[in-house]
């Protein structure tokens, strides 16, 4: 087999691959859009309260913040309980 055989059988796979994987996003978006599927068995929604994806960045920096330092604050023990 010569050069330009090897080349051929590479851009021929190239672009049965490229088919392909078309198929299989085009097969992935048509059961994307089957109506109201729901969770799948088994599978309950677990958020309650408000979500804070909604919030504003501040807000989502503010809880990161507070939540930060009341670890930190479990960490740092008072003067008198080093345990001696």
């Amino acid at each position: 087999m010569g050069t330009n055989s090897w080349i051929l059988i590479i851009v021929a796979s190239f672009f049965g691959y490229m088919i392909l994987a078309v198929h299989y996003e085009e097969k992935r978006a048509t059961d994307r859009r089957k109506v109201n599927l729901g969770p799948p068995e088994g599978m309950t929604e677990r958020r309650f309260g408000k979500d804070r994806r909604r919030d504003s960045l501040t807000y989502f920096l503010g809880w990161v913040l507070r939540s930060q330092l009341k670890r930190l604050a479990g960490l740092v023990k008072p003067n008198g309980a080093s345990g001696n």
